[in-house]
């Protein structure tokens, strides 16, 4: 039992260096201006616009860190920021002609980092990750439920 709750410890110590090596990979690989965050905003924007809160939502963020992701996009002229007609309460980030060039540049890094990272595995193990991810999500949700 003992080794088990070992073996569990380090399993999760391992699983935090991972996202956090693929952080760093990030900005040492592909954009150094550029936010993981920020890219996965960018990316849900090529859609057309959308409400902060649905971005939030779709991203798993709070309204917060979307906002703070908004703010710096606009900043950098990747995309702009308006009310809505109907509602000036509701606020849509929209991605710019910029915005668009700069995801379709950095997509073309990912690629390449995300075929890097996962060299070696096979499509079977690719699959047994996949599964193992997707039980440990399912376990977080349930206790987010509480």
């Amino acid at each position: 039992m003992k080794e088990d709750h070992q073996l569990k410890t380090e399993l999760a110590r391992t699983f935090r260096k991972v996202v956090k090596e693929m952080s760093f990979l990030w900005s040492r690989h592909i954009d150094k201006s550029l936010s993981m965050t920020q890219f996965m905003v960018l990316r849900q924007l090529r859609g057309g616009p959308q409400k902060v809160s649905d971005l939030a939502e779709a991203l798993e963020l709070t309204s917060g860190a979307i906002t703070a992701k908004a703010d710096k996009l606009v900043e950098k002229g990747y995309a702009k920021r308006y009310r809505g007609e109907d509602d000036r309460r509701v606020v849509y980030l929209e991605m710019t002609e910029r915005g668009l060039s700069e995801l379709r540049a950095l997509g073309e890094q990912q690629t390449e980092l995300v075929e890097s990272l996962f060299a070696g595995l096979s499509e079977e193990e690719i699959r047994q990750h996949l599964r193992f991810f997707n039980r440990m999500l399912n376990n977080m949700e349930q206790l987010g439920e509480e």
